[in-house]
């Protein structure tokens, strides 16, 4: 299962003064990251397959990863509309920008940094390619955190954890065995005062301080037994602990997915916040619902040549797939719709 980000850093091809046509993307073989990540492999073959459905934008510094996301502007300069794997790796036919020529030819950069997505455990396995980016160092400082495919998830993990940012997995792992502990401690009390109770296992706390009153619990003097507003206010605490954890861990989740679906260009990221709260309330809902939208990625209104004489474009190729129709039929049709107009 494909979980982790990652970017690697190649040198630009010199071409005397010429943007290159080619460009190596990963190497064959292992390798290892500029951020010290790995050793990589990759089956070749297969990463060109997985990443060629449509072609593939080149950015500068990785702002496809880093802004587009946001919401703010990452525009291409150039396109990457062939791969192919080659002995010494996966390489990439550009399609320049008139921007993307200029840079490249006055050596404004030097290197070409694509991100690719790889599996969470060793061996770790390249599955694809997902973007390329203009770089001039291979130790970008911006690009140590780019290694989950969304990064304000874990910031704002890290915060509900008491973590400091840049804390490494031992840390976060330590974290949740920790909160793991107290909910577990938590859940023992509750079960041993529902025990003392003689009620049902499935109560709440309003229920279990209604059985505390209705004991009538008074020392011989007939003042209120603080024995009783000590139970009711021990409850009460737990409860509010139980429920703070149960919202923590549905953000969470919430957090996860909606920014997944907003990478994929599922979701514009102005409905983040409320799809978040959605997701809260009925995940299933909205699970099903962003399930069954179309990405629209960069490369969403490109075509896909069929034969000689029909084209589709990248969204109803979507569809297509998605009903099951032949793309080739669905060309033909469209094209006598439009041809009848």
């Amino acid at each position: 299962m494909e979980k982790l980000l990652c970017h690697f850093v190649q040198q630009l091809p010199a071409t005397e003064g010429e943007a290159p046509e080619w460009i190596q993307l990963i190497p064959a073989g292992e390798f290892t990251g500029d951020d010290g990540r790995g050793p990589f492999t990759a089956d070749l073959q297969a990463v060109v397959e997985a990443s060629s459905h449509n072609k593939m934008a080149i950015d500068e510094n990785h702002s496809t990863e880093l802004l587009a996301v946001k919401g703010e502007p990452s525009p291409a300069r150039g396109w990457i509309v062939e791969m192919q794997a080659r002995d010494d790796g996966v390489w990439g036919r550009v399609e320049w920008t008139e921007d993307g020529e200029r840079l490249v030819k006055s050596r404004s950069y030097g290197f070409v940094s694509p991100v690719f997505m790889h599996t969470r455990k060793r061996p770790y396995r390249v599955s694809r390619i997902t973007s390329v980016a203009l770089v001039n160092s291979p130790n970008l400082t911006s690009l140590k955190s780019l290694h989950r495919k969304n990064d304000p998830m874990d910031e704002e993990l890290l915060k509900l954890l008491g973590l400091e940012a840049g804390a490494d997995d031992a840390a976060v792992a330590t974290a949740v065995k920790a909160l793991n502990a107290r909910a577990a401690e938590h859940d023992e009390s509750l079960g041993a005062i529902v025990e003392a109770l003689e009620i049902n296992e499935g109560a709440s706390s309003e229920d279990m301080v209604a059985a505390i009153n209705s004991r009538s619990i008074t020392p011989a003097g007939g003042e209120d037994s603080s024995l009783v507003k000590g139970l009711q206010d021990q409850i009460k605490l737990m409860n509010s602990r139980l429920t703070t954890i149960s919202d923590s861990a549905a953000k969470d989740k919430a957090v996860h997915f909606v920014d997944a679906a907003i990478a994929d260009c599922k979701l514009v990221p102005s409905l983040r916040d409320h799809m978040i709260s959605r997701h809260m309330k009925n995940p299933a809902d909205v699970e099903t619902e962003i399930g069954a939208m179309i990405s629209l990625n960069s490369g969403g209104l490109t075509e896909r040549k069929i034969d000689d004489t029909s084209t589709i474009s990248a969204v109803d190729d979507q569809v297509c797939a998605q009903m099951g129709l032949d793309p080739k039929a669905f060309a033909e049709t469209s094209k006598a719709i439009r041809s009848a107009h």
